[in-house]
């Protein structure tokens, strides 16, 4: 079916869209979803696991401008991958920005500071913005490649560190990095893409002594005066006279430029859905507990309730990413409204299951889709069951919204939980409990 082995049985490489000295970055065919995914692998076996340092900060954040982290493991050969949500329609600042009004231009300047007061208030420095880390999907600015970031207390002491033609004078002295170093960086990509040249010399030494002198934008620069404001307060060479960080920018100069919001209702809701769990450490330790028996294949089903509202979904997200980082392949799986009898809630996990059983040493016999379950029910089980054991990894199966799910969805729920007891699987299955019907009571 496919022209090579699938990543984590699931993506399919497309091409190769960027390479490191540590990574190679590809586009890729997520054959569950069917979406378009970005794929970052390290080149060799990394035993200081940046990846998976990167996605452990990527799946703390969420905001709508910075890169969302969806998967992470290693493949056969040990070395590890990075899943993100990056759109294959991704373009630079630069190329965005081209020939576009004022308007625009001054938009994607406050979608990246956004991002960056976002990254302020979470006490994160990226430490290397650069041309290719700030690109524009459909109008949206989003903020890329996490590798070299670090929380805010050990910047000062990470030295010189980043792309070098972006870092700010600061860094090129071995000062460190900081929130205002990452405001220099950002700012001089924007300077970049709206001037349409990059303001100093490719030779090092050159560049460092004009960097550490030059104020930016020159009186030359074809400018708007808007944005030759806010540029300038970020690009000061001094860190002591540049502002300190995104946050203090708005808080100066936003009165004076009414398009300059720090905030939108979307920004909002994002923090809040990301924002830290409070009082959900006894949930976390209980599902700590619970991945540690699967691996030893005692496996369990796990119910999560509660009001709309309460933060569900965050939780699912954070066993989810615990998950990921323990080895298992997870796979989600959301019932709707109209979910009736047409098990659409085991449709993407059906077809993982297929894709990562073909992959095994032992192939299922027969081929079990949502389609072929809605014409056959219950006489289908048995081969659900069969496929579920002969997953070659260890899984974890994410049930959202059960309350929606239609009785034969949860008549197939209730099959599996008996083998899932002797397999290094765990279900995970939340529901509302506001709602008339309560999901367990079915079971």
């Amino acid at each position: 079916m496919m022209g090579g082995p699938l990543l984590a049985y699931r993506y399919e490489s497309i091409n190769e869209v960027g390479r490191g000295s540590n990574a190679v970055v590809e586009r890729a065919l997520d054959h569950v979803t069917g979406s378009i995914v970005t794929v970052k692998r390290g080149l060799e076996r990394d035993n200081d696991a940046r990846l998976k340092r990167e996605f452990e900060l990527l799946s703390s954040l969420g905001h709508p401008n910075i890169v969302t982290a969806l998967d992470y493991g290693c493949d056969q050969d040990g070395r590890e991958f990075l899943i993100m949500d990056l759109h294959e329609r991704a373009v630079t600042l630069a190329e965005a920005s081209r020939d576009q009004p004022v308007s625009v231009q001054l938009d994607f300047l406050t979608q990246g500071l956004r991002a960056l007061v976002y990254l302020a208030r979470n006490k994160v420095v990226h430490c290397d913005l650069n041309r290719d880390n700030v690109v524009v999907v459909d109008g949206r600015v989003k903020i890329l490649d996490f590798g070299l970031a670090r929380p805010l207390a050990d910047a000062a002491d990470s030295g010189i560190v980043g792309t070098q033609a972006y870092m700010a004078p600061e860094v090129m002295r071995g000062e460190g990095s900081s929130l205002a170093s990452d405001l220099y960086a950002f700012a001089l990509v924007a300077y970049e893409a709206f001037t349409g040249r990059f303001p100093f010399s490719d030779e090092p030494l050159e560049r460092f002594t004009t960097a550490a002198s030059t104020r930016l934008p020159r009186p030359e620069d074809q400018v708007d005066e808007r944005l030759n404001e806010l540029l300038r307060g970020m690009l000061h060479p001094d860190p002591n006279v540049r502002f300190s960080d995104a946050d203090a920018l708005f808080g100066v100069i936003g009165d004076e430029i009414p398009e300059l919001v720090a905030e939108t209702a979307l920004t909002r809701e994002s923090a809040l859905q990301a924002a830290g769990f409070v009082g959900r450490n006894d949930e976390l330790q209980i599902f700590d507990t619970v991945l540690a028996k699967a691996l030893e294949s005692a496996g369990e089903t796990v119910f999560v309730s509660g009001e709309s509202g309460v933060g569900k979904s965050r939780l699912l997200d954070a066993f989810q990413t615990r998950a990921a980082l323990a080895g298992f392949r997870v796979v989600r799986g959301q019932a709707s409204a109209d979910d009736g009898g047409s098990y659409r809630l085991w449709d993407q996990i059906l077809k993982f299951m297929l894709l990562a059983a073909e992959d095994g040493e032992a192939p299922p016999r027969a081929v079990v889709t949502a389609s072929i379950l809605a014409e056959r029910g219950e006489r289908s089980f048995l081969e659900v069951e069969s496929l579920l054991r002969a997953q070659p990894a260890p899984m974890l199966i994410v049930l959202e919204d059960l309350h929606w799910a239609g009785s034969e969805s949860l008549k197939l729920l209730s099959w599996l939980r008996e083998p899932v007891a002797e397999l290094p699987v765990i279900i995970v299955a939340s529901f509302r409990n506001d709602e008339r019907v309560d999901p367990r009571e079915i079971l």
